[in-house]
């Protein structure tokens, strides 16, 4: 595991910093969190060089509800050859998280897609065609309460976080941004969701007041959406728990809520296609903390039946980016929405 002396104190600060205000500028940063503009900026390039953190930039809400259908698949292969089958599907751009786990199958995949059917198709023909994958088996998302690009390290006090969101309250827009225009600039994002608008320009040919006018009209649309990451095991929370459920319906939509509100949740989604109809992937300090999950989780959801849980033992995936065995960024396969 990661030695924890790699990130300190102010490198959680940061990256929290971040979460909550990524276009910040760094003198803004340093100053909600107490260091000159030029420190901040080298702390980043350090963790990010490093694959410590990084961010990036995702559909945002609007656009998943409206284009895109979700499921949690879990494929059964040899387990000789599971971290062969997991680097391998790891390159396919609708696959977005691929977790080696310990129990129901032997990787644990969230898949996106362009509706339902393409969704079986990554999932049945393109994932069960890998060579050693014995079995697949697909449950449908049917509602995202929570994903883990909203989950923060909360390593900054309550009055700074209040500073940051002052200095960067969330933006709004008139429309809808053109498709092409949303393309063009998560193009440029996903190499670096701080350029400016200067930057952006240069790179697209664009007139510095159109790139800002654009840039300002697909973030204040949520058109897309900037998120950062530290890598898990820097967090103080290493160990990720997935449990299925079974809820009431006539209770899973609140059930969904309470548990979306919870400090250790990093996932949770409705489902259909078998016995659980609620997904809940949460991130803990170890497996002592397992007992006390069970309590919050039993109070969120009432009257729930738990009907499996698996622990998990490696991150090859999560959110596009793939990660080394320490955890760290040491690439990104994604697709282009």
């Amino acid at each position: 595991m990661m030695d924890r002396m790699l990130v300190d104190e102010t490198d959680l600060i940061l990256v929290n910093a971040l979460q909550l205000a990524p276009r910040a500028s760094w003198a803004e940063i340093g100053a909600v969190i107490g260091i000159d503009a030029g420190r901040a900026a080298r702390r980043w390039r350090r963790l990010h060089t490093s694959g410590l953190a990084w961010a990036t930039v995702v559909p945002g809400d609007e656009h998943v509800r409206a284009h895109l259908s979700g499921a949690a698949v879990e494929v059964h292969c040899a387990t000789h050859a599971i971290d062969r089958i997991a680097q391998e599907i790891a390159q396919n751009p609708w696959v977005l998280s691929i977790e080696k786990v310990t129990h129901r199958c032997e990787l644990l995949l969230e898949v996106i897609g362009l509706g339902l059917d393409h969704v079986g198709r990554i999932a049945l023909h393109e994932v069960g065609a890998v060579a050693g994958v014995e079995h697949v088996r697909v449950d449908v998302a049917t509602e995202l309460f929570v994903e883990g690009g909203t989950w923060r390290l909360d390593a900054l006090s309550p009055g700074q976080q209040q500073r940051l969101r002052r200095l960067h309250p969330p933006r709004t827009a008139a429309g809808t941004p053109r498709g092409d225009v949303t393309l063009q600039i998560a193009s440029v994002l996903r190499d670096d969701i701080r350029a400016t608008a200067v930057d952006i320009a240069q790179r697209l040919d664009w007139s510095e007041s159109s790139a800002r006018r654009r840039l300002d009209q697909v973030l204040g649309s949520q058109a897309l959406r900037l998120r950062v990451d530290l890598a898990q095991p820097a967090t103080g929370f290493p160990l990720t728990v997935t449990s299925w459920f079974r809820v009431p319906a006539r209770t899973l939509a609140q059930a969904g809520a309470n548990v979306a509100a919870l400090r250790s949740t990093r996932v949770c989604a409705g489902l259909t296609g078998g016995a659980a109809n609620l997904l809940i992937g949460s991130w803990l300090r170890g497996p002592q903390d397992v007992p006390v999950l069970d309590v919050d989780l039993a109070a969120a959801l009432g009257d729930a039946t738990l009907i499996d849980r698996t622990v998990t033992v490696r991150t090859f995936k999560r959110a596009a980016r793939l990660l080394a065995e320490d955890g760290t960024a040491q690439g990104l396969v994604s697709v282009d929405l």
